[in-house]
């Protein structure tokens, strides 16, 4: 799945260092094998390793991807993290929680989701860190 990926990237013409992210949502199987292939793919590539997903306490992405991490150390440095829990509710930028994603605290969790299908505009509210830049096209 990496492998394709990096190649769709680099036939639309990606720059290097661009972000590329397994969108793994809550009812699609994941396990440890999957986060380290990611990973472990991509991190040679000139593109970048991201997940999107949950990564709250018992969840399974968040299960795959601690077992991963206890197998190679440097997923944790590497992959780009966006997630969409806890879920605050959709707010106006005014109103937008302080940044504090569900995730491992040592992750590089750049993304998170908030606020899912807002009723007047079907828009989620995401706050990420200036960093995420850096890897979007």
């Amino acid at each position: 799945m990496a492998e394709d990926a990096i190649k769709r990237a680099e036939e639309i013409g990606a720059p290097e260092g661009v972000a590329i992210f397994a969108n793994i949502e809550p009812i699609y199987p994941v396990d440890a094998d999957f986060m380290m292939g990611w990973v472990e793919t991509l991190s040679p590539s000139p593109y970048e390793a991201a997940i999107y997903g949950d990564f709250s306490e018992g969840h399974d992405v968040r299960a795959a991807f601690d077992q991963a991490v206890e197998v190679n150390p440097s997923i944790l440095d590497v992959a780009i993290i966006w997630t969409h829990q806890p879920q605050k509710g959709i707010t106006t930028r005014e109103n937008a929680p302080e940044f504090n994603p569900g995730t491992p605290e040592e992750a590089r969790a750049l993304m998170w989701q908030y606020g899912i299908d807002a009723e007047t505009c079907n828009i989620d509210t995401n706050l990420f860190k200036r960093k995420l830049l850096d890897y979007l096209w």
